[in-house]
């Protein structure tokens, strides 16, 4: 299958880490699995260096970075301020590329409650309470399939003891220093095939970097499970990014409908929300423009709209300041693996459909083939069009044992024809439909639409 050789094909990475022991160990470890290691860095600046020279290399394809916390530490400062600064700056530079962070920071560290606001979540944090240790084939997995928000939304909540600047709208630019040498009239831009080599040269006598035979290796293959952090207050401002998916069963069932509204209800909680377009059918471009979106490309009306483009618009807006996404993906085809991997993505999953018999057939197969490809998650069905009875004719064919098992709930979308004007239901149906990625500010026992 297509999922499987994605899997399989080779893969490039680069490991940061400051302990050169552990870091050729880990490098054994993934060469093992047949990742190729382009470099071991064990000092943030020559990192940075390193990838800046790499940002228009275009023969080779940076496809992992695997960075420790403690890369950026200096005598007793560990600078992790600087080290968010400069990973938001790798994000920028290289946004298809997956990070995956081995945190020497416990949970309830700010550094990790940024890096997931940045959309990072492939986290692995230090416990006091069991063994550390990691399993390779898990970090493998990460490099073409990153973790889900649900993984990494523990770190949202942090100690506020810690002193830690505000990171809400994203980190501090930064700027990256490289000092050519040599003949000043010919291109110093290292290839790929020398970086380890002038890597070496330009650390000298300061940092001993030589391949150093482990057995065993420091590093075990076992299971890491990030442990649970003592819980702490939830903060009514939502600290993180969330995507939120939307995708119908068939064409013209209210995806697109519905993503603008949920864009909308966000916006007016005062949430920095943006809205992109992924479907085969676009209409956001025949939208009126009230005023340009804060990044190019797209227009605002109380939320930021992008209509479908070319390019890397996605990761260019999931690493900007936008607190939510909300993902128009229409109508999921079978091969349409980069709309699978937004849906494996994403924090909530609204699923749209029609009233008819036929549409909840094509409920049926499009549950079946979210199954097939192992994208578990908990589904949002939204019934557009639907009077009460056939509602609930639509929502009873499903056991409650069945839907608990298949983790489906089942809401109805009252008629609205205006996507940007909220029925008072249509607020209640979002409130609780979000309520595992957005603190309710207050508990409200209802029945929705009954």
């Amino acid at each position: 299958m297509e999922r499987n050789n994605i899997i399989e094909k080779q893969r490039n990475i680069i490991i940061a880490h400051p302990r050169p022991n552990f870091a050729e160990g880990l490098k054994k470890h993934f060469e093992a699995e047949g990742v190729n290691v382009l470099g071991v860095y064990v000092v943030l600046e020559h990192l940075l260096e390193t990838l800046h020279s790499m940002k228009n290399e275009t023969t080779i394809k940076l496809d992992g970075l695997v960075i420790n916390s403690s890369i950026a530490k200096r005598g007793e400062d560990k600078r992790l301020e600087y080290l968010a600064d400069a990973i938001e700056r790798i994000r920028e530079d290289f946004s298809e590329t997956s990070i995956i962070f081995l945190s020497d920071e416990m949970p309830g560290h700010p550094l990790l409650a940024e890096l997931v606001s940045m959309g990072i979540y492939n986290i692995f944090a230090k416990s006091t309470e069991q063994k550390n240790t990691l399993d390779i084939k898990l970090l493998v997995r990460c490099i073409d399939t990153p973790l889900l928000y649900s993984d990494a939304v523990k770190y949202r909540n942090y100690n506020r003891e810690i002193p830690w600047r505000k990171f809400v709208n994203g980190a501090q630019a930064i700027t990256v220093n490289v000092t050519n040498q040599g003949n000043p009239k010919e291109n110093n831009t290292p290839k790929i095939s020398d970086q380890k080599n002038n890597q070496d040269e330009k650390k000298n006598n300061s940092i001993k970097h030589n391949v150093i035979d482990i057995d065993p290796f420091e590093l075990e293959a076992f299971d890491i499970v990030p442990p649970q952090p003592t819980p702490t207050r939830v903060v009514e401002r939502l600290v993180g990014k969330a995507s939120i998916a939307v995708t119908g069963v068939t064409r013209r069932t209210g995806c697109t409908h519905l993503a603008i509204s949920l864009a909308t209800y966000l916006s007016r909680k005062k949430y920095e929300v943006a809205s992109i377009e992924c479907s085969d059918y676009p209409v956001y471009k025949y939208f009126t423009m009230e005023k340009p979106s804060r990044i190019n490309g797209g227009f605002n009306r109380e939320a930021d709209f992008y209509p479908k483009s070319e390019g890397n618009l996605i990761q260019s807006i999931m690493s900007s300041h936008y607190q939510f996404i909300v993902l128009d993906l229409g109508q999921v085809a079978n091969d349409s693996s980069s709309a699978h991997m937004e849906l494996g993505r994403a924090s909530s999953v609204f699923i749209t459909m029609g009233p008819s018999e036929w549409d909840f057939h094509y409920l049926v197969h499009t549950l079946d083939m979210y199954h097939s490809l192992g994208l578990g998650h908990n589904w949002n069905v939204v019934v557009n069009y639907a009077d009460i009875d056939t509602f609930r004719q639509i929502e009873n064919a499903f056991t409650r044992s069945e839907r608990d098992k298949l983790r489906i709930r089942f809401f109805r979308n009252p008629i609205q024809s205006d996507p940007f004007k909220l029925h008072p239901e249509q607020e209640l149906f979002f409130e609780d439909s979000l309520s595992t990625i957005i603190p309710r500010r207050e508990k409200r026992r209802f029945r929705l639409f009954y």
